[in-house]
């Protein structure tokens, strides 16, 4: 199965409440999915985790709040990936290739650019285990925001012998 989007979307972190105890980025989002739009607020843990999602007058929480960020991938991507980026950035496979400023949009984001030492190379997490076959990433920090973000990622390989390819580019930031 291939899937291909080109999207805009806009999101906004414009809080750091508590929502049932758990510290969270309150994020504003507007996008579109298949035409239509998708307006709301979603709560994210420091470490990625969904909380809480407020769309069309409900609040949605777990699976349900899950489901409707997964409509409109690249923020679930940015928060996901929260948690996943030492799994890549920390492992022996990769190394930091170079440090440099790139300009996305309005905003000025020094960069970390991430490769692989040897390809393929295999990765375990979770009892899963990847073989990447392909492997290019770039990690931002937007000045005066405390925010790693992911601007650019592509990888190829099988998981649990389902082949897959990943690209994601962020082309504009504002804050």
């Amino acid at each position: 199965m291939v899937f291909n989007t080109t999207e805009t979307a806009s999101y906004q972190v414009v809080g750091k409440p508590t929502v049932g105890g758990i510290a969270t980025y309150q994020v504003n989002y507007n996008t579109t999915y298949q035409g239509q739009p998708l307006i709301g607020t979603a709560y994210f843990a420091m470490n990625g985790t969904i909380i809480q999602v407020v769309t069309n007058g409900q609040t949605l929480s777990g699976y349900m709040a899950f489901t409707a960020l997964a409509a409109f991938i690249p923020f679930f991507i940015e928060a996901t990936f929260a948690g996943y980026q030492t799994l890549y950035t920390g492992s022996s496979f990769v190394s930091v290739q170079n440090h440099t400023t790139v300009q996305l949009g309005p905003s000025s984001v020094s960069v970390t650019n991430y490769k692989a030492n040897n390809l393929p190379f295999s990765i375990s997490n979770c009892g899963y285990t990847s073989t990447v076959t392909k492997f290019s990433l770039q990690i931002g920090q937007v000045n005066g925001v405390n925010y790693a973000l992911l601007t650019f990622a592509d990888f190829e390989g099988t998981s649990q012998g389902t082949s897959y390819a990943f690209t994601l580019q962020i082309t504009s930031v504002s804050k």
